[in-house]
């Protein structure tokens, strides 16, 4: 089995075209932030400096907070987001980075919209 490589974020940049590198070649890994205690709070897939494959982002106890598939650097399939507490908070459906569909729910797990806007992303 190969092991992904995995980089720092402050030892990557985007490029003019957009393209996540180290130095003047375009990454293959994982790109990692970490808290001030060494603790994984987001870690973003790339192929070829482009975002592929999981972004998965952690509050600062490491409990999950959201995690979306891209595919050549759109989101695609079903992205999820939780609360701290681990309750589900939001489920969106990506068709080519179109939001096909969006559910949300309250901290205590009540359903609050069906919707078209992305409440994973922004």
């Amino acid at each position: 089995m190969v092991e992904t490589p995995e980089y720092e974020r402050d030892d990557v940049e985007y490029n003019d075209m957009l393209l996540m590198v180290v130095g003047d070649e375009p990454i293959t890994g994982q790109v990692v932030v970490r808290n001030a205690a060494g603790v994984i709070v987001e870690s973003v897939g790339y192929f070829h400096g482009i975002k592929h494959g999981s972004s998965r982002e952690f509050y600062d106890n490491g409990v999950r907070k959201s995690v979306i598939e891209f595919q050549a650097g759109v989101p695609q399939g079903t992205g999820m987001a939780w609360w701290q507490s681990g309750a589900l908070k939001a489920e969106v459906l990506y068709d080519g980075g179109d939001v096909v569909s969006a559910r949300e729910w309250d901290p205590a797990g009540n359903e609050r919209a069906v919707t078209k806007r992305d409440p994973i992303q922004g």
